[in-house]
């Protein structure tokens, strides 16, 4: 009897493993930025939102949204993943060139367009 459950617990241990490994092959992508990267990425949105409450607003939503992490990526979203800083998600497909949503000037333009230049931020939910 110990030698089945011994076995038993191996197989739930290998399982578990197994489980885990397969969850961060798509595993969502957040943070983790050094702070050059965070003021590059900063620096890149004023310049384009402008330094007044948009460009604040822009900067605020970034933060909530990747962590200024260009590579963000959240996997679970119905629409296709949301992606990048602004996580821009596959609802655009239409327009957007998803192969270069984690380029930061990218994903900031693209985010600039839909939020109309920083007016409208209701397509977010962190805004």
């Amino acid at each position: 009897m110990e030698g089945q459950g011994t076995l038993r617990l191996i197989t739930i241990i290998a399982a578990t493993i197994t489980l885990a490994f397969a969850a961060t092959a798509n595993a969502d992508n957040y943070g983790g930025v050094n702070h050059t990267t965070k003021q590059r990425v900063i620096n890149m949105i004023y310049a384009k939102f402008g330094k007044g409450w948009q460009g604040q607003k822009a900067v605020r939503v970034a933060a909530c949204e990747s962590g200024f992490n260009p590579r963000a990526a959240n996997w679970r979203d119905a629409n296709g993943g949301s992606h990048g800083l602004f996580q821009i998600n596959g609802a655009h497909r239409g327009w957007v060139n998803f192969n270069r949503i984690y380029n930061p000037a990218y994903n900031i333009n693209v985010a600039y367009r839909l939020s109309r230049g920083g007016n409208s931020w209701s397509a977010w939910s962190c805004a």
